[in-house]
């Protein structure tokens, strides 16, 4: 499992160096299959999947724009089966997102297309765009999950958010409430409804007795 953990960390380093990235070979498809089968008993605490924090191999690369996400699907495509997330909460207009900068202030320093800006924070610079959102990055990994949902293809993926509070320079913080559509949990549920596994499921596959608790031993 490991081995082909490496593997695919080797085909990553290699792909993002290119703007063409390759399918895999049918030798690494079958192993992937190999090892998700051979796995199929292993807690989920307990698997060793390969898995990219996203805003560090793609995001400050490419640029925190829509077209990015293409690059998302490709990295599912090759065998990524975690993704790690930066989201970033905006008090100002009570919603996630993924660019590190508040995109209201008038700390821009060029555009770039129709809706493409570069915003300066930090003495950093990011490429960012206003079409980007989280429930557009949620919405690629549900697409991957129904278009791999076969007993050949099919395979666990872990999102692993990390939650920042946004730096906004706009004093002013709306007193509206929250839109319940504006959460992390809505997001996820309105993209991936059923496809999540929440601690709901967890409770009631206890209750079943379809887990394996950390203090059970065999026999």
């Amino acid at each position: 499992m490991f081995l082909l953990s490496f593997i695919l960390l080797l085909l990553l380093r290699s792909v993002l160096a290119q703007s063409n990235w390759p399918g895999l070979s049918s030798d690494k498809v079958i192993a992937i299959r190999s090892q998700r089968d051979v796995a199929a008993n292993i807690t989920i605490d307990q698997l060793s999947l390969t898995g990219v924090r996203l805003s560090k191999v793609l995001f400050d690369r490419e640029g925190y724009i829509n077209d990015t996400l293409v690059d998302v699907r490709n990295l599912l495509n090759v065998g990524v089966q975690t993704l790690v997330i930066d989201a970033y909460w905006n008090e100002n207009s009570a919603t996630f997102q993924l660019c590190p900068v508040d995109m209201s202030s008038n700390s821009t320093t060029s555009s770039y297309g129709n809706s493409v800006m570069y915003y300066e924070d930090a003495q950093l610079s990011y490429k960012c765009d206003s079409i980007l959102t989280l429930k557009g990055l949620i919405d690629i990994v549900d697409n991957f999950a129904s278009s791999t949902d076969t007993n050949l293809s099919a395979n666990l993926i872990v999102l692993i958010f990390n939650i920042h509070q946004l730096k906004t320079r706009n004093s002013h913080i709306s007193n509206h409430p929250i839109s319940t559509n504006d959460t992390l949990y809505s997001t996820l549920t309105r993209s991936l409804g059923n496809k999540l596994y929440t601690p709901l499921n967890l409770d009631s596959d206890r209750e079943n007795n379809k887990t394996l608790l950390s203090n059970e031993g065999p026999g």
